[in-house]
Parts: C-alpha cells; structure tokens; sequence
C-alpha cells in the first residue's frame, strides 16, 4: 500500500532535493517524490523509508548540503536536531554556547567533526548533527558537555574514550 505525505522546503533544499544523486538513493529505497515550489511531496510504502527520507528532508533544511544529507538515506546514519531554546532561555546564554561549539575561527567545530565523525552545523536556533549512530550519540554528548561548561579538553578526552571503545567492539 502506498502512503503519500508532504513537507515544506527552507532555503536551498528544493535545489537539492532535484540533485541525481538524492533522486537515485530516494529510488533505491523505493521513494518516490516531486517538488512543488517551497514543498516536496513523496510516496512510500515502509514507514521506516518514509522516516529515512524525512531526515534527509529536515537535514537540508538545516542547511546540510546534498552529500552530508543524502547520507541519510543509508540506514546506518541518523540526524538529531538540537533545539538550543530546550536547554537555555536566555538567548544571550545561547549565543554563548555556540560560540563555545565554534570556538575561535570554527576550530572548535572542526575538531568535534574530525573527532567524531559527524556533520555538525550550528545554526541560529539549533545545533544539527548527521552520523552513523553509534557516532551521533558521542557527538551529542560532547555538545551537551559543552552546554553544561565543561571545558574543551575534557570534552576532547572524554571523545577519545568513547572512540576507544567504539572501535573495540567494531561499531565506528
């Protein structure tokens, strides 16, 4: 039975979305869809492809770019999306926390990603993350830290454990 359902487009995702790359692994996981000005509409019969596809969809529209969000569509990797309102109030508190995930020249940022293996982006409202699973919980937890003012070495320190661990037991 096929469902059929739609989502609004923000920025740059409807551009994306016509991308051969995200029409042929949205094929291969037997959804199909058009875009209709700022709104995609797509059919599926699993509702676990159906999910997979949201997640690419709220990925570009995070600002992901098609190869991170596509990325999605592998049933290996997940998106989380961190609503920045859910831990802070203040919004001067707010844009404090991202620049502790930023850091000095985006420095911060990269070593997170390169530490973790994840897309990070940090938005206005938001800090949305893309990785394999295993890899997007240490990501988490690493942001989180932060939030809580822990200071960048220990949240470092406490990544490489975490890696240390994963590649123990096979689940980078």
């Amino acid at each position: 039975m096929n469902m059929e359902e739609q989502m609004q487009l923000e920025g740059k995702a409807a551009a994306a979305l016509r991308s051969k790359k995200i029409k042929g692994k949205s094929a291969e996981i037997g959804v199909k869809f058009s875009v209709h000005g700022n709104a995609v509409e797509f059919m599926y019969e699993s509702a676990l492809d159906a999910s997979l596809f949201k997640s690419m969809v709220n990925a570009l529209n995070a600002g992901f770019d098609q190869n991170a969000a596509s990325l999605l569509l592998d049933y290996e990797y997940d998106f989380m999306e961190i609503n920045l309102s859910d831990y802070l109030e203040s919004k001067n508190r707010q844009t404090d926390i991202k620049g502790r995930i930023i850091g000095t020249r985006g420095l911060i940022k990269q070593r997170l990603i390169k530490a973790t293996g994840c897309y990070i982006k940090v938005g206005e409202k938001t800090i949305d993350i893309i990785g394999p699973s295993q890899r997007l919980s240490v990501a988490f937890h690493a942001i989180e830290m932060l939030m809580h003012g822990a200071k960048h070495d220990n949240v470092f320190r406490m990544i490489e454990k975490e890696n240390a661990v994963l590649e123990t037991y096979g689940n980078s």
